[in-house]
């Protein structure tokens, strides 16, 4: 007899099971990575266009006005030579102070979130050293503090004005 019996069935179909299972966890996995390798992408490329952002500013600035951990301000130009900071000439960035909060760019009288799930954040301002005048930053960002990655970077303003 040239058939196969009931037994040889339920191993067959035992055996593609196992197979077809480890396919779809596989297929599962793959697809998680896929999101998380995005969602990284997409975190790595709006910190960059932050610090970007941040990084003309501040190289572009004339002085720094104010300076505390979570907040800094920057006078850009004095357009009008009147030798004084105006809103209009300066851009100023802050942290809400928020878990996965937002950075803000206060641009004279606009305010922008320019960064989101910021969990921490660290502005410096070396204002002793004229020659310098060196700004460090650097942040945490992710969508949960477990997943947050530090960036940090450091400018020096051009040398326009000592101050």
């Amino acid at each position: 007899m040239a058939g196969i019996t009931l037994l040889e069935m339920l191993v067959s179909l035992a055996i593609f099971s196992m197979v077809v299972a480890t396919v779809m966890q596989f297929s599962e996995y793959v697809a998680r990575r896929i999101i998380t390798v995005r969602d990284d992408v997409q975190e790595i490329e709006q910190v960059a266009g932050f610090l970007g952002r941040l990084a003309g500013d501040v190289r572009g600035g004339r002085r720094v006005l104010y300076s505390m951990p979570t907040e800094i301000g920057i006078w850009r130009a004095d357009e009008n030579a009147d030798s004084a900071p105006e809103p209009a000439e300066t851009v100023g960035y802050a942290w809400d102070g928020t878990p996965a909060g937002q950075i803000y760019r206060q641009d004279g009288a606009d305010s922008v979130p320019v960064l989101w799930n910021v969990h921490s954040l660290q502005f410096t301002y070396d204002w002793q050293s004229p020659q310098t005048r060196h700004v460090v930053v650097g942040l945490l960002v992710g969508k949960t503090p477990a997943a947050a990655h530090p960036y940090h970077l450091s400018l020096n303003l051009r040398a326009s004005e000592v101050h």
